[in-house]
């Protein structure tokens, strides 16, 4: 499978034009919940539009 986005990239954006939706892809170290940069501080998603992230500590 090739894709057309980079996998070791801080993130990744996909659009999908056809349906006017958005899914902005990342590990989670920089650009997460809870950090300086948050994104609790982000303007609101479009509805259907996706934030995924993966990088958790467990405690």
């Amino acid at each position: 499978m090739v894709l057309d986005f980079s996998c070791v990239a801080e993130t990744a954006t996909l659009i999908d034009p056809e349906f006017n939706k958005t899914l902005f892809m990342t590990h989670g170290h920089l650009w997460g919940p809870g950090l300086h940069n948050s994104v609790d501080r982000w303007a609101p998603l479009n509805p259907g539009d996706v934030f995924l992230y993966g990088h958790t500590h467990k405690k």
